[in-house]
């Protein structure tokens, strides 16, 4: 609507909960016209790109080498949403697109703190770390984020409650 081409498509605000209070995706798939632009405004500034991907802050705070632990695994897509949570806690889930599931739940494995313990939530496993930290595959897409927020968009991923895609704003 706004230029020559549609953005790729957004797979995941179709099971982020609608009463996000911030959300910001991205599709790193080559094929996309998204990441040719990304990859062309990269290239212009080298240094600051390859700063940007080489230290993302991963699911636990500790930076990750997006190329060597998230790319080999990554179907695409990649989001943040920040939902309400408990007292109207803000509360965030990462939301990376899953192409190898090995690999999204040795990566999950992987940055988690301690231990993992893994429970049935509305038919799906929900793994916690000892900081509360919880993962999940679901609807081809590797969750990661405080616990509440993760079974929240589960619960919208199975139909229970409008999803961000559907939101009027």
């Amino acid at each position: 609507p706004a230029g020559d081409t549609c953005p790729p498509a957004d797979e995941a605000a179709e099971i982020v909960p609608g009463d996000a209070l911030g959300y910001l995706h991205a599709n790193v798939d080559e094929e996309t016209e998204q990441y040719e632009a990304a990859a062309e405004l990269g290239a212009r500034v080298p240094t600051l790109t390859r700063q940007l991907l080489r230290f993302l802050p991963s699911p636990s705070g500790v930076p990750v080498d997006f190329t060597e632990r998230i790319r080999p695994w990554l179907g695409g897509e990649v989001a943040l949403a920040i939902v309400p949570g408990a007292g109207g806690r803000p509360e965030q889930v990462l939301m990376f697109e899953v192409g190898d599931v090995t690999g999204a739940e040795t990566f999950a494995e992987e940055t988690a703190s301690g231990r993992l313990r893994e429970r049935d939530y509305e038919g799906v496993t929900v793994s916690t770390d000892r900081r509360g930290r919880a993962s999940a595959l679901t609807s081809d897409f590797l969750l990661i984020g405080e616990k509440r927020a993760v079974e929240r968009t589960i619960d919208v991923e199975r139909g229970e409650g409008r999803s961000l895609e559907d939101s009027p704003l």
